[in-house]
């Protein structure tokens, strides 16, 4: 039986006016021959489908960095970025962490937050908002990684260990992705 190689994962629901979200899978690099390691990544694929890339280098913190042009280095010391540069692509890389991918409903600005427990723990999706410069009504989840559903259904013994920071953190974040189609 031959399975099927899933090249990227990308939200039902549009992540904005003229916003695309894709998560790229290990099945997408390995259909282009491509060993997605950071460096590599960073160095030699810069661009998709003729649509720049920009990298973050990734701190497990709070700062969120605006993105004005493509610079086609990894930006330091951030996790989280925002643009409104059409045809522009931002990436976070994960491994435990998760991937957040955010936008005005309009398209207007867009961005991408890396966010590891200790950023989430020092108001990193806050910060970003503020930064986005708009009230959460406005902002449209386009992608959740997997693990921050599971915590959600595991909300009870997730909530008991960590501080009641996080369960503001999680209200906004469930607020979110229950507005965004998301099912728990």
């Amino acid at each position: 039986m031959l399975k099927r190689m899933i090249s990227f994962v990308k939200p039902v629901i549009p992540l904005g006016k003229n916003v695309h979200c894709r998560t790229f899978t290990k099945g997408f690099f390995e259909k282009i021959a491509f060993e997605p390691n950071k460096e590599n990544l960073i160095n030699n694929f810069s661009n998709h489908k003729k649509v720049p890339i920009q990298y973050m280098d990734q701190i497990h913190g709070k700062n969120v960095q605006y993105v004005k042009s493509p610079t086609f280095k990894s930006l330091s010391k951030t996790d989280a970025l925002i643009t409104n540069i059409d045809n522009f692509a931002l990436a976070a890389m994960t491994a435990d962490c998760l991937p957040i991918a955010l936008s005005l409903e309009d398209g207007s600005k867009f961005g991408i937050i890396h966010a590891g427990w200790k950023g989430l723990l020092s108001n990193l999706i806050e910060t970003f908002i503020e930064r986005i410069e708009s009230d959460d009504s406005k902002i449209r989840l386009g992608l959740v990684h997997q693990s921050l559903l599971r915590i959600m259904k595991l909300e009870d013994r997730f909530m008991n260990y960590l501080s009641k920071k996080i369960l503001v953190l999680n209200q906004v974040l469930l607020r979110l992705v229950k507005a965004n189609g998301y099912l728990i």
